[in-house]
């Protein structure tokens, strides 16, 4: 049975944000935007007005985030993102303690590996997402989210209050990008009839799946999975074996040029309006959405 997705916004996250940026470095010097102490700078980060976004840059091979000191909800990062000081992917790998969580951390970037290993319960969390909203998390130029617990996902959606749609963005991710799942354990566990939309820009590449692994696992009857991809992306029926259970699975293949795909790849949800147009790669030529069944050009049956 089909179900709709929402993405909800909420004004604690479509505020204009001016960046405000930090520099943990463990090894160093405390100064300035430097810190040394990771309880210290999550307290300046968590005490952020409204609209200010934190930039968190690690500069250490590897960096351990730890669960001394952590408040209840996790170490809240008020919608920031954290990246490596080099582009260079690998170069900075932030590890996190099996008994940390990291909250309203919006993104990774700039190379930067993030290696989780909870035992328990997620990695991640949003409360300042709107309850039955969206969640939106973003892996971009070079980053890596790796899941080494096969047994717990990185990120479980609420699955309560409303139905929250996990929002994932993906831009050029490293050979290692979580569409192709992490090394072990799953980056998201959709929990009653919550949904998840990824969204990727530009190729990614990839080293492969084992054929018994996902890296989204579905929810309720109602849960379901959208792909949006760029035309130079990854295939839908590649994405379509990173997911397993739920009630449906919804691929959308985006051409630069419009919708394109193979006959079992045409859209069925949301449900096509009327004179949408889609390529069917199958039969060759285009075809159009009549509000009941797809035609060709001269209205038949296609």
């Amino acid at each position: 049975m089909a179900t709709a997705f929402f993405i909800q916004a909420d004004s604690a996250t479509s505020t204009p944000s001016v960046e405000r940026y930090f520099v943990y470095n463990p090894l160093g010097v405390a100064m300035g935007n430097v810190y040394t102490d990771w309880a210290t700078l999550a307290a300046v980060i968590a005490a952020l007005q409204l609209g200010e976004s934190p930039v968190v840059t690690f500069v250490q091979p590897a960096t351990l985030i730890p669960s001394l000191g952590m408040p209840v909800g996790g170490w809240d990062m008020r919608g920031g993102t954290w990246r490596s000081w080099t582009e260079q992917s690998g170069a900075a790998v932030v590890l996190l303690d099996p008994l940390a969580s990291i909250d309203n951390l919006f993104g990774i970037s700039n190379g930067l590996t993030v290696e989780l290993a909870r035992l328990v319960g997620p990695s991640l969390t949003f409360s300042l997402q709107p309850a039955g909203g969206a969640q939106i998390f973003a892996i971009t130029a070079g980053a890596y989210l790796n899941n080494t617990i096969a047994a717990n996902a990185a990120i479980h959606s609420p699955g309560a209050v409303g139905q929250t749609t996990m929002v994932v963005a993906l831009k050029e991710a490293n050979q290692n990008a979580p569409y192709n799942a992490p090394s072990l354990g799953p980056i998201l566990q959709l929990n009653g009839d919550d949904g998840a939309v990824i969204a990727q820009y530009a190729s990614i590449g990839g080293a492969g799946r084992a054929p018994a692994q996902s890296w989204i696992v579905g929810g309720g009857l109602l849960s379901g999975l959208i792909v949006i991809v760029d035309s130079s992306g990854t295939l839908p029926s590649e994405w379509s074996a990173g997911y397993t259970g739920g009630g449906s699975t919804f691929i959308f293949y985006t051409d630069r040029n419009g919708l394109q795909g193979t006959t079992l790849e045409r859209p069925v949800f949301p449900v096509p309006l009327i004179g949408f147009i889609y390529f069917d790669t199958d039969v060759g030529f285009p075809i159009w959405w009549n509000g009941a069944i797809w035609v060709d050009a001269a209205g038949a049956p296609a």
